[in-house]
């Protein structure tokens, strides 16, 4: 992290920091926190969110500071709780958690980190959820917010020179599959790294069949290796990454039915890139990029717009909408508006009909022009 970045956050009084990265986060905090010179702590108070309130911080952060040169509050744990308040809805000057941030005195310095909460998927968009919120109310008191967001690119970097200092070599590919498999977050990359460093022991040569034995993937990798089986008409494959999803995602499984609708929708993008002479790897033209939704496929990381782009070229225009009609049937399903089965059960079945769709389809890319509508409508 480059040090205006740091002069930034001391320039400031109160200072979010927030995004999916932890190594990125965690790096933030102690440079900010060795830049205010309170090693003995006398004129530092900490809180977690969930346990106060932001009048607790600003009442800390009025305090006169002792040896320091400012009274410094830190609140950890920032996405437990949600500034929302029942006597005001929007976060402008009036709303309690912006209004006591405000407040905050020149001598006084609030930082905020929103920590990894993990969970369950239902908490993980709770948190989310919090993050937004308390983005926009730390905006709202002219506090500065850093944003640290996971960067694949970087990821596979950092994999192969961590594998590099510890006398191992694993090459682009296999160091490419293993930032797509967490998702491409750094914290998560490292710490599957060293468990790969200790499976091949002293041979030295990290490859994708380890990395593929290894590394337990994202449930959002699971997902698209899931329609990658669909599409290859390996049923078989198909099933058993269900049931390992289902099994990683547990009482929130309905869930399942989300990613693959967003990977279809995906795959739907890529269908009208192809019809328009798109190609994953190269840059999109703005006259398809205005037709895609924002965020849309273009603002996906590689590794999902190369997936979308397989998919499009194995699935026409009928079997992407029947595609989708399974999906609405099943999540019908599951939420008690039709009559169905068990979770397990509705989800095999929804895949078993996917397959045989798979199996099926006829994949050629037609000529441009009235087509291009019902593509549109999605």
């Amino acid at each position: 992290m480059s040090k205006d970045i740091v002069a930034r956050a001391l320039a400031h009084r109160v200072v979010l920091i927030c995004g999916d990265e932890e190594v990125l986060r965690m790096d933030a905090w102690r440079r900010i926190l060795a830049e205010l010179k309170d090693d003995d702590g006398f004129d530092r108070e900490s809180f977690t969110a969930d346990k106060s309130k932001p009048g607790d911080w600003l009442g800390s952060a009025s305090q006169i500071p002792f040896l320091a040169a400012r009274r410094t509050v830190l609140v950890r744990h920032l996405l437990r709780k949600s500034p929302q308040d029942a006597s005001r809805t929007r976060y402008d000057d009036k709303h309690p958690a912006v209004m006591a941030l405000a407040g905050v005195p020149e001598s006084g310095f609030v930082l905020l980190m929103a920590d990894d909460e993990g969970g369950d998927r239902e908490k993980r968009d709770q948190a989310a959820k919090h993050a937004e919120q308390w983005t926009k109310v730390v905006t709202a008191a002219k506090g500065l917010v850093l944003e640290f967001k996971s960067n694949p690119s970087e990821t596979v970097r950092s994999v192969m020179q961590a594998a590099d200092a510890a006398d191992k070599t694993i090459k682009r590919d296999a160091a490419m599959l293993l930032a797509e498999m967490v998702g491409g977050k750094l914290a998560r990359a490292l710490a599957e790294l060293e468990k790969c460093i200790l499976y091949v022991g002293d041979d030295p040569v990290i490859s994708s069949d380890v990395v593929k034995r290894v590394v337990i993937a994202e449930s959002d990798y699971k997902a698209h290796q899931l329609v990658q089986a669909i599409t290859t008409g390996h049923t078989s494959d198909a099933m058993l990454h269900l049931r390992q999803l289902i099994a990683e995602e547990g009482r929130n499984a309905t869930g399942i039915v989300s990613y693959l609708v967003m990977i279809f929708k995906s795959a739907w993008q890529a269908r009208l890139g192809l019809e328009m002479n798109q190609r994953n790897g190269g840059r999109f033209s703005a006259e398809f990029v205005d037709l895609l939704p924002d965020p849309g496929l273009h603002k996906e990381p590689d590794w999902k717009q190369r997936s979308a782009f397989q998919v499009a070229r194995d699935w026409n225009r009928e079997g992407l909408s029947e595609a989708m009609r399974v999906l609405l049937d099943a999540d019908c399903r599951l939420k008690g508006l039709r009559p169905g089965q068990s979770v397990p059960d509705t989800l095999e079945t929804m895949v078993l009909q996917l397959s045989r769709l798979a199996k099926g389809l006829h994949s050629g890319v037609p000529r441009l022009g009235d087509a291009r509508e019902p593509l549109l409508k999605l």
